[in-house]
């Protein structure tokens, strides 16, 4: 014993304290050995000057006996690890530990199933009367409570969690983000990391964080991305590139986070590549706006026609029953999504029959019986659509458009698959060009 001081002892912690506690469950070494640290209390405190006595000391304080009477309470199991390799100890879990358990685990299940806060509301009553024992009585859970834990508890811990095992695998990740508009009016920055995962074998895009912003500037958008990386301790040396769909912004936030990276050290990103699915679709919408706007206009108006309309969606399905079709409403077509426009265009073609015998024939003799004839001449929507289905443009532009849709569907449907796909890229983006060139062209010119 150098200059008199007691030398921690590992037998001590088979010892049982004044609380009846083993003390090796609440007790664990330090680097130094004259000190020890309190599991439960979260402290270290010196054991050189009579060893095993303080440890006891320790263990009557009031604040340690409080917290240890609740985590060693016999009101639920636990498991810890012993000394001997491959064994299990079990011990038992708090009431006061049970009921967090219970709410965390009701909370992962809100989150897993996208349940709202709301629906949170008046459950502890529910659950006290199908679970009546001693945990519901305590389980207190509400719409607040939700979110409080979620974003305070849950969300820090698992973020925590996802960083370690970034850390710890050493493997190279991308930091992806998409940008939206919430209903407080803020622009949110939704941040993913996707890396290699050693566990799952395979590469796996995970959820970081969600950042706010008013005026969402490149130089704003990555002062604030590498301040997350700061704050969740990612290696940016790991840091391969970034990901995103708009590919204007995206280039000005590569070129700052690059530079950043360069004047650390590190060699930097790897060259920013878009959305190749992204720049399909944006092709897509020019060619419609050249050729194919009457389609698309007459697919909007016939959705929203009969939107929110029964006596109109009745009168429709007498039409058709009558003309021997199924009773089949409209396709909803989003302007700024190609895929939703084809399904919705052939609808329009195999009911192509129908609509002229309700929108030409059916429509007006009911506007003349019920004297109603100026409103119907009158409405924007109901004169666009007959002035659509009277005309032989919009018919032969929905049929070029359905006829391109497989030319299109192999390559979104390819790289819409959840692997790694670059090694293809270039064949297939060479292969979209050449079969729309095809249609116009000579084969020897499109070679």
């Amino acid at each position: 014993m150098p200059h008199g001081k007691t030398h921690f002892q590992k037998s001590w912690l088979k010892k049982t304290d004044s609380n009846g506690h083993c003390i090796g469950q609440w007790l664990k070494e330090d680097k130094s050995p004259y000190t020890v640290t309190c599991i439960l209390c979260s402290t270290s405190f010196k054991c050189g000057n009579s060893g095993l006595k303080q440890i006891m000391s320790h263990a009557d304080g009031k604040g340690h006996k409080t917290i240890a009477n609740q985590r060693f309470s016999k009101t639920q199991k636990h498991f810890s690890t012993s000394e001997s390799p491959g064994s299990i100890v079990l011990q038992s879990r708090s009431h006061t530990d049970q009921v967090t358990v219970a709410e965390a685990a009701w909370c992962m299940k809100v989150a897993a199933s996208n349940y709202s806060y709301n629906s949170c509301e008046d459950l502890p009553d529910l659950f006290r009367f199908m679970f009546p024992c001693p945990y519901t009585q305590d389980f207190s859970l509400g719409r607040s409570k939700v979110s409080y834990v979620m974003s305070d508890g849950l969300g820090p811990y698992f973020q925590q969690l996802l960083c370690q095992t970034v850390r710890k695998e050493g493997n190279p990740f991308t930091l992806q983000f998409d940008e939206t508009v919430t209903m407080q009016n803020q622009k949110q920055l939704d941040l993913l990391i996707r890396f290699w995962s050693e566990k799952k074998g395979e590469v796996v895009t995970r959820f970081l964080k969600a950042l706010m912003f008013g005026h969402a500037k490149g130089q704003d958008v990555a002062d604030s991305i590498n301040a997350t990386m700061e704050e969740v301790g990612l290696n940016k040396e790991q840091f391969l590139s970034m990901g995103s769909d708009g590919p204007n912004v995206n280039k000005t936030i590569w070129k700052y986070l690059n530079d950043h990276l360069k004047s650390l050290g590190f060699p930097g990103l790897v060259e920013f590549m878009p959305c190749n699915v992204h720049a399909v679709n944006s092709g897509s919408k020019y060619g419609l706006s050249e050729y194919g706007q009457l389609a698309e206009q007459l697919a909007i108006d016939l959705f929203y026609w009969f939107k929110a309309h029964p006596a109109r969606k009745e009168d429709y399905f007498k039409t058709q029953t009558d003309l021997g079709f199924d009773e089949q409403l409209f396709l909803r077509h989003v302007n700024c999504r190609w895929l939703t426009l084809i399904p919705a265009l052939t609808r329009i073609v195999n009911n192509w029959e129908p609509i002229h015998s309700y929108f030409l024939m059916e429509l007006p003799k009911a506007a003349r019986e019920e004297k109603t004839g100026k409103v119907l001449d009158q409405n924007e929507s109901s004169r666009r659509i007959c002035k659509a289905i009277q005309g032989k443009d919009v018919l032969m532009q929905m049929q070029f458009l359905i006829s391109v849709k497989p030319v299109f569907d192999g390559v979104l449907a390819t790289f819409q698959r959840q692997e790694p796909l670059i090694h293809v890229l270039h064949d297939e983006c060479l292969q979209l060009a050449r079969k729309l060139m095809l249609r116009f062209m000579k084969s020897e010119v499109a070679e």
